[in-house]
């Protein structure tokens, strides 16, 4: 976690802005060195935005703190009726488990697909209603009831929610924390990213993820994509090789508590 968070930052730099711009009524010259200020901070809350890691914003669990040679793999933007199931069968054939965070109209569309993931033993994540690009823009009272009605559409399957939150396209802002902070979810993020919504060529994709892999890293994968389940059992082949297992659930769930 950084040692300097948004409101740190933007304390500080309010600070500066304010005595760069009183100097700046008695020389002019100031007044580059104000819009400066204000470019420099602009940059470091953009960088915040982008980098969930960071936790610019707030706490979030990017990586395990684990001292077992385990993984965590997580899936988002499901349940798809195709490659999501292919994916179940992949997990199963490695005696992997996974986190799912799904979107709460597909939750509806797919309740079958739902209560399969629960019942092979992964667990469910929130990842909004309706996944829309404007989320990161929508006032409070908006975010929380687009959190609020994928958590319903757990509860209406008769499922316990703990809780798990990862913001579209892994992007946070001061709104986005404190809707979760209000509902209690934990924001979960990822310290690998696939990109197998961009990258076509399946090898590029293993090289990125596989590359410097490291106890309690959490890899990002999306269950929406063709090439997802072949890049998935492969990269399960190769990281047991390597004396990783794929199941870190259960530490997941100590860090919850922590």
């Amino acid at each position: 976690m950084p040692v300097f968070k948004f409101k740190t930052i933007s304390a500080i730099f309010v600070a500066l802005a304010a005595g760069t711009l009183y100097l700046a009524i008695q020389d002019e010259r100031f007044f580059y060195i104000y819009i400066l200020l204000f470019l420099l901070w602009a940059g470091l809350v953009a960088l915040g935005a982008f980098h969930i890691a960071l936790g610019f914003f707030g706490s979030n669990i990017s990586k395990l703190r684990t001292s077992k040679s385990e993984i965590l793999l997580s899936f988002d933007d499901g349940p798809d009726p195709v490659y999501t199931l292919q994916i179940l069968e992949i997990l199963k054939k490695h005696q992997a488990k996974a986190v799912f965070f799904c979107i709460g109209r597909k939750i509806l569309e797919h309740p079958h697909i739902i209560k399969q993931i629960v019942a092979e033993g992964h667990l469910i994540g929130n990842h909004t209603f309706s996944h829309e690009i404007k989320f990161t823009n929508l006032p409070l009272v908006y975010v929380k009831k687009e959190l609020s009605q994928t958590e319903n559409a757990l509860t209406e399957l008769g499922i316990t929610s703990l809780k798990l939150f990862r913001p579209p396209f892994g992007v946070t802002n001061p709104t986005i924390v404190a809707a979760a902070k209000a509902m209690n979810l934990k924001i979960i993020g990822w310290s690998k990213r696939s990109l197998d919504t961009v990258l076509i060529d399946p090898e590029k994709i293993l090289i990125r993820i596989s590359n410097n892999i490291q106890a309690g890293d959490i890899i990002l994968f999306h269950d929406t994509i063709p090439i997802t389940p072949q890049v998935l059992d492969t990269f399960l082949q190769r990281t047991a090789q390597k004396g990783f297992s794929h199941d870190a659930l259960e530490t997941l769930k100590l860090e919850l508590t922590k």
